[in-house]
């Protein structure tokens, strides 16, 4: 019992397993008892036949004994019996034993047990489609459960009400339901049922399309859930993944909902929660292992102090109602209990207030259309580019938003949303713009990225299905598309450049890895990122000299895996056959002496090789130093802090990225918006034994001749790795890790597994070791390409 209360299910089974096997009375009433526990533990873990089998065990047993003494406990075990035959859907029958449960609950008087009985009856009742009868018992269990005060049955019933008015679409009533039992069971301390209730919430507000507010409920949802699983570590394999299996819905909805909303690193994390650990191996990426579940933005963070709040205050209430029942006329504390019940509606209606700010959070892409039109300045600048450098250059704008639909004839109906997807191509003398087909993009992009992080599949179905989305959609008025368009506005130059400026779900992808059905972009174009910041410092000229400031941890941190690749990486470029310039590395790479270094703005060049972890929250992502880390946030106020530097290199997993696809959010933004002219960041964990090979190569192509651009050497850089061409002065010590046995690895934690997708495997070719994108297209030039 101590053990249940406390939800520890693997001392439970355990406790219980050693009482089953220790009885030598094959028919006596503890074995009944024990069966009927033991039942309950694998109901819960979701292993449900295991459950109807001892159930139907115990029930045997009962029959041997005397009726009288037994009723009461086989109460019991026809309620779960017929509750594990629901999930099973075995309808009929778990009907036959809730009604004989029922029976006997009233015929012993047991009220608390019969709140449980007709709350099943409920639910079978809403199954069948017999609404009114379905309610009515709801209500009585309600009823029933709070008159004897068994709060885990007003919690229950509260629960399946919920579902109740959801199907009504009643969604205010549902949400309040849900609310009720998510509060009853938290107090109880059932987390299992807890994230029940708040997996429902998630998906009321899903179904009123505030997507957002879904995201809160759901992580709140998934972090009880794994709070349970990691006390389940020690049952057999077989009960976890029956566990998981049960609630795996849970997980996949809130899925769902980040991946619309573009929030695609913290989908990927939480589709990485479904993964069976027993497949993969130990492979390092530049990244580190997260503590914390489901990490909370800032946002979210708020609404959680305010449940907090709640939560103390209701704990407060229900110690003074206590009291007050027990003292009765002489209890003193009304004025404190009056103070309590003012606080409550406050701050309850606070958090109705938090959560319809986070449901309005919904960003328009009104502002990002106006700063496209704005950026007049920009053909101007591309004219200039190609008059002074005889680089074709052109830019391309995504932008990927929602419109809401209304229905005119109910204004009860929750509004509807619809995607919606543009280019927007501007040339020295031109722009045009052209539908994006964003039907299943979210999903495509998602699946694109999981066949890039790892060099066993082949991307090219999905890189396809996105090119086609972006190059081949033609508008009714245009009759024309972006992929004509760009080939004809840059036939003229073997110096091709596109500048893409990114929004939402499309910010995930490499561009330069999308695949026209012949041949991947990369072997058309020269792709770079720009941002508003970019374009103010496109015509500026780096420093003709290069000094490098190497820096990186290659030892292993706690959380975090040793990176050898770091240390060549770095001696390979500062080094007198390349830069000249200095290295801090492990011990030597330290937060105040770093902080230091950049303010006294000595080197054009900073290259960092390290582990990078990134977080919702866009100030607590970080750098691992030699003694510490180095959060966005500790920097982000030091004006001017990269003022000078021709290129940041951020050598590590995801330096690219934002939790919702906003480039403001995103570290090279804030490096660019302190000054720096271009940043290399990467858009997923990248591979510390093939990330030397790309850099090796994108700086010993930028030493050979200092007329050649950044985003020409990167390029080239790139080009050699698909091709398997060799760059003279670069050794190739290196080999790819995934798919042989190495057991080199990638810049991050280690992959529990890696996914397992519907795509063809990856075929590679002799001499061309890191031809897959995984090795050449994870890094992104973003800024001043010259």
């Amino acid at each position: 019992n101590l053990a249940e209360a406390k939800r520890d299910y693997e001392t439970a089974l355990e406790l219980l397993v050693k009482l089953q096997q220790a009885d030598s009375k094959p028919r006596n009433f503890e074995q009944l008892v024990t069966k009927t526990n033991l039942a309950q533990v694998y109901a819960t873990l979701g292993d449900q036949k295991a459950a109807i089998k001892l159930y139907r065990e115990a029930e045997q047993v009962a029959t041997k004994q005397d009726p009288s003494v037994v009723e009461q406990q086989m109460v019991s075990i026809y309620g779960g019996l017929g509750t594990s035959l629901e999930f099973e859907k075995k309808y009929d029958e778990a009907l036959t034993y809730y009604t004989k449960a029922h029976t006997l609950t009233k015929r012993h008087g047991m009220d608390a047990s019969e709140g449980i009985v007709l709350n099943s009856l409920g639910r079978l009742a809403a199954v069948s489609g017999n609404r009114v009868d379905a309610e009515k018992y709801f209500q009585q269990a309600i009823a029933v459960s709070e008159r004897t005060r068994n709060a885990a049955g007003i919690g229950s019933a509260s629960n399946n009400l919920g579902w109740f008015y959801v199907q009504d679409k009643r969604y205010a009533d549902a949400h309040a339901a849900f609310m009720r039992s998510s509060e009853i069971f938290s107090d109880l301390g059932n987390r299992t049922a807890q994230a029940t209730a708040l997996g429902n919430l998630m998906f009321v507000e899903g179904l009123q399309n505030r997507p957002e507010a879904a995201v809160y409920f759901g992580k709140r949802a998934v972090r009880l859930l794994q709070d349970v699983r990691r006390g389940l570590t020690g049952v057999e394999k077989q009960l976890q993944r029956s566990f998981l299996m049960s609630r795996e819905e849970t997980y996949r909805t809130l899925a769902d909902i980040l991946i619309s909303k573009d929030r695609l690193i913290e989908a990927q994390a939480i589709l990485e929660y479904l993964k069976d650990e027993e497949h993969g191996g130990g492979n390092t990426v530049r990244s580190g292992t997260t503590a914390e579940v489901a990490p909370y933005t800032e946002e979210e963070d708020l609404i959680q102090e305010t449940v907090d709040e709640l939560s103390h205050l209701r704990s407060l209430r229900a110690k003074l109602q206590t009291e007050r029942t027990s003292a009765g006329a002489s209890f003193t504390k009304q004025t404190e209990l009056d103070s309590v019940d003012k606080s409550l509606r406050l701050v309850n209606a606070a958090f109705v207030r938090s959560l319809e700010r986070l449901a309005a959070s919904e960003t328009s892409v009104s502002k990002r259309v106006e700063k496209i039109l704005e950026e007049r300045n920009l053909q101007a600048v591309l004219s200039k580019l190609k008059k002074d450098h005889g680089t074709e250059a052109v830019a391309v704008y995504t932008v990927i938003g929602t419109e809401e639909i209304r229905d005119p004839t109910s204004s009860s109906t929750p509004r509807t949303r619809t995607k919606f997807g543009w280019t927007v191509l501007v040339t020295p003398t031109d722009r045009k713009a052209y539908p994006i087909d964003v039907k299943g993009l979210e999903e495509t992009v998602l699946r694109f990225r999981q066949a890039l992080t790892t060099d066993i599949y082949d991307p090219v179905p999905d890189a396809k299905k996105i090119y086609d989305a972006i190059f081949r959609q033609a508008s009714t008025k245009l009759k024309t598309t972006l992929e004509k368009d760009l080939e004809a506005a840059l036939a003229g130059s073997d110096n091709k450049t596109v500048m893409w400026s990114l929004d939402g779900v499309l910010r995930y992808a490499p561009m330069a890895a999308l695949h026209d059905g012949g041949k991947y972009l990369v072997q058309k174009y020269r792709n770079v990122v720009f941002t508003p910041q970019s374009i103010r410092r496109l015509e500026s000229v780096d420093n003709p000299k290069w000094t490098v400031l190497g820096m990186g941890v290659s030892e292993k941190r706690p959380g975090f895996d040793a990176l050898s690749g770091a240390e060549s990486e770095l001696k390979f470029i500062v080094s007198p056959r390349m830069f000249p310039g200095t290295v801090l590395l492990n011990d030597e790479f330290k937060k105040e002496e770093t902080l230091r270094i950049w303010r006294d703005k000595k080197y054009p060049v900073i290259h960092i090789a390290s582990h990078f972890k990134f977080h919702p929250k866009p100030d607590e992502s970080y750098i691992l130093l030699g003694d510490g880390e180095l959060k966005i946030g500790d920097i982000k106020f030091d004006d001017n802090l990269f003022d000078g530097v021709d290129l940041l290199a951020l050598s590590a997993c995801d330096t690219a990225m934002s939790h919702n696809g906003r480039e403001a959010e995103s570290f090279p933004y804030v490096a660019q918006d302190l000054g720096a002219k271009t940043v290399l960041a990467s858009l997923w964990p990248v591979s510390d034994a093939g990330t030397p090979e790309l850099m090796s190569r994108f700086y010993k192509l930028r030493s050979l001749d200092g007329a050649t651009t950044k985003g020409e050497a990167f390029h080239r850089a790139q080009l050699s790795l698909l091709m398997g061409e060799k760059i003279a002065g670069v050794t190739t010590e290196t080999k790819p890790a995934l798919s042989d046995t190495t057991g080199q690895g990638e810049r991050a934690e280690k992959f529990a597994s890696r996914p397992k997708l519907n795509l063809p495997l990856f075929v590679k070719r002799d001499g061309r070791p890191f031809s897959h994108p995984y090795y050449w297209a994870p890094f992104i030039l973003i800024g001043n390409w010259k």
